[in-house]
């Protein structure tokens, strides 16, 4: 190790053997500056190593701002769960009520849930990143082999019509190679990233693991926060690449009548299959935008079309429901511990039982996944005390999925873009799809729970209207917490839903159906309290917007409308 040189003295022009390295200033000391080092009150609590040791550390320096030259990392707002310097802090941080040094959070890291959270999902992800690679290599190899065996069956073909076989042949051929050469490159594409990504965290599992024999609490901290980052990251490409990586099955069909064609030898087709590849973290996805309701007419009336035949005793508590883009209706039996899922024309299909009590839904559509709301056996008033969860659902096969534990109990949910809203008492929380806060906003009814919520625009978390057990408001920004609320609305509300229009519906706990405009006006009453329905819950549209469902009788029925 007689080529490391002290680092303290080379800022003097001093060559001086090192001995030690610091892994908290990450650089190498000689026996004086050692010793300086020790004895100094700010870094006499440093971790120092024997050069050798040190070989085996990771090489990045994770104590640097990136955003902030020569700036260190030594504070941590857990509000945002993010590491920050100084001038973050300032500039970023200053009314955070939890921002702490990083020495002090990262006391006992190495025991810690997160750091074992970390190396679990890691580990996953490093399977999962393999089985891409094992999936992407068989498919190129399927794709070079259906390429060879369209060519052969066109070769073979073209003996039959020789007088016309050399301009045809080369016009099939061409469209054959252009099809597997557009699949082969999406694939290599994912390959590429795929390997990428799988070598970067296992560089970083590696360092970690490390960094787990020795006593720097902080640096294994720092490390498996970037290492965390790079993981989040991994999802959300392992998710888009999800979606794009389709299976290519080529054919060929011969043309019987050459002479009356142009295409002589055949038309080259292209079926695409969906290959699955199972991750360990999914995201949800746009629904697209609420449109301008002075672009079209809005509907005159709800014309009652049906009923929903519920399978149990008549003692049921629908709080939640929520229709897919198939036309799939899935319900939250309050009472029940079920999830019940019914057709597009209203039959029984399947239940999937929960732990908990579950209370609203939300459907991530293009992984056709439900996400559940569950209390578990609180009571309102207690809600701003306990824990919640979030259960994830196979709606396919009516199977859970995971189940993330919250530090709230959710009630209200709604998708915004790529993100979950989730209401609880005098709070809305901001949640990630895998169900990780990133920010949260308090409401102005201190003593109220947000039982539904729905945003403005699909796509945002700044305008949204959410309930609360006696009033009905509008957040034109939530991190603003600038509030209209309804006068007009008399009884208690409940669901909300929003049509292609833009304009508001309203459901009460007093029978009635409101219908609002985007300015805040009442429109006109659609269901009145005398109609027979009773008490009014949740409600939601058909994808199409042609149909309103709507939970009556006090969540022991589900009424189907149509819009006339």
């Amino acid at each position: 190790m007689s080529s490391v040189f002290c680092e303290p003295c080379q800022t003097e022009d001093l060559s001086s053997p090192a001995s030690k390295w610091c892994t908290n200033c990450e650089e190498a000391l000689c026996v004086e500056c050692e010793r300086s080092h020790r004895k100094s009150k700010a870094s006499r609590n440093h971790v120092l190593v024997d050069l050798l040791s040190a070989k085996s550390l990771p090489k990045v320096k994770v104590q640097e701002c990136l955003s902030h030259e020569e700036q260190k990392l030594d504070l941590f707002c857990i509000d945002h769960d993010e590491l920050c310097c100084r001038l973050c802090m300032t500039e970023n941080h200053r009314t955070c009520a939890k921002v702490v040094p990083v020495d002090l959070v990262a006391k006992d890291v190495k025991s810690s849930t997160m750091v074992v959270h970390v190396l679990e999902h890691a580990d996953d992800l490093v399977n999962c990143l393999g089985n891409i690679l094992v999936k992407v290599e068989k498919e190129s190899k399927e794709i070079d082999r259906q390429g060879k065996e369209i060519s052969e069956q066109v070769s073979t073909y073209k003996k039959h019509i020789i007088d016309l076989l050399d301009e045809a042949e080369q016009s099939v051929q061409s469209k054959i190679e252009e099809i597997c050469t557009k699949q082969r490159r999406n694939v290599t594409d994912i390959q590429e990233q795929a390997l990428d990504q799988k070598t970067k965290i296992e560089s970083y599992l590696t360092n970690l693991q490390a960094l787990s024999s020795t006593d720097s609490n902080e640096q294994t901290f720092l490390f498996a926060h970037y290492l965390k980052s790079l993981l989040s990251e991994t999802d959300s490409l392992i998710e888009s690449k999800r979606l794009n990586f389709h299976s290519q099955i080529l054919s060929f069909e011969t043309n019987k009548d050459i002479l009356s064609s142009e295409n002589i030898l055949g038309e080259i087709g292209s079926t695409i299959k969906s290959n699955e590849i199972n991750v360990p973290r999914h995201g949800a996805q746009v629904s697209g935008s609420v449109t301008d309701n002075s672009t079209k007419d809005i509907v005159k009336k709800l014309e009652f079309t049906s009923r929903l035949e519920l399978t149990g005793s008549g003692n049921e508590q629908i709080r939640g429901i929520a229709v897919s883009k198939t036309g799939n209706i899935v319900l939250c039996d309050h009472k029940s511990y079920y999830v019940l899922l019914f057709s597009a024309d209203g039959r029984y299909l399947d239940k999937c039982n929960v732990k908990r009590k579950p209370w609203n839904i939300v459907i991530l559509d293009d992984l056709n996944h439900a996400v559940v709301s569950l209390t578990g056996n609180i009571n309102i008033a207690s809600l701003v005390s306990v824990c919640g969860h979030l259960q994830f659902i196979d709606i396919n096969t009516m199977t859970s999925l995971r189940e993330i534990k919250l530090d709230f109990v959710p009630l209200g949910l709604a998708l915004a873009g790529n993100q979950i809203l989730a209401g609880t008492w005098n709070q809305i929380y901001i949640l990630s799809a895998n169900g990780v806060c990133v920010g949260s906003a308090k409401t102005n009814r201190s003593r109220c729970p947000v039982t539904y919520i729905a945003p403005k625009m699909s796509s945002s978390v700044d305008d949204l209207y959410y309930s609360t057990s006696d009033f009905l408001l509008l957040s034109s920004k939530i991190y603003g917490n600038t509030m209209q609320s309804f006068p007009f609305v008399s009884g208690r509300p409940r669901g909300i839903a929003l049509d292609d229009h833009g304009y508001i519906y309203l459901a009460t706990m007093e029978g009635q159906l409101l219908r609002i405009s985007s300015e805040g006006k009442l429109c006109d009453i659609l269901i009145e309290g005398v109609e027979g329905y009773g008490n009014l819950w949740a409600i939601s549209f058909s994808y199409d917007y042609k149909k309103l469902f709507v939970v009556t009788e006090n969540g022991s029925s589900v009424s189907v409308f149509e819009l006339k």
